[in-house]
């Protein structure tokens, strides 16, 4: 998955999936990215569900898209800084962080929405 440059030089454990969900999140608005073909082209590489897809494109941030919580707080927190970027973004971290993301994988998550958007 392209990152923005230096975005994989940190230590970061957020994985390719997960980079890939938050970046699909993001480009699936009004209208839709040029690039959203190739983010799901590599998903379906990685085996990615079609109704994570599915439910990810129709309530990315609006309900729970995914049985695995931080799947859900990572897409959730990808459509909100879509949505409203000043948000609240110290909660977002707190619930980021509570299904394990370190500084690095938010700084990471950050770099990937922003690449995305």
């Amino acid at each position: 998955m392209p990152r923005p440059d230096g975005a994989e030089t940190t230590p970061t454990e957020l994985t390719e999936l997960e980079g890939l969900l938050a970046a699909y999140t993001v480009s699936n608005f009004d209208p839709p990215a040029d690039h959203v073909a190739e983010v799901v082209e590599r998903l379906c590489e990685l085996n990615a569900q079609g109704w994570l897809l599915d439910n990810i494109r129709r309530g990315a941030g609006r309900w729970t898209v995914s049985d695995d919580d931080r799947i859900d707080v990572i897409v959730s927190y990808a459509a909100r800084r879509r949505r409203a970027p000043h948000g609240n973004v110290e909660r977002d971290v707190e619930q980021l962080r509570a299904v394990g993301l370190t500084d690095f994988d938010v700084a990471d998550l950050n770099n990937i929405v922003a690449y995305y958007c």
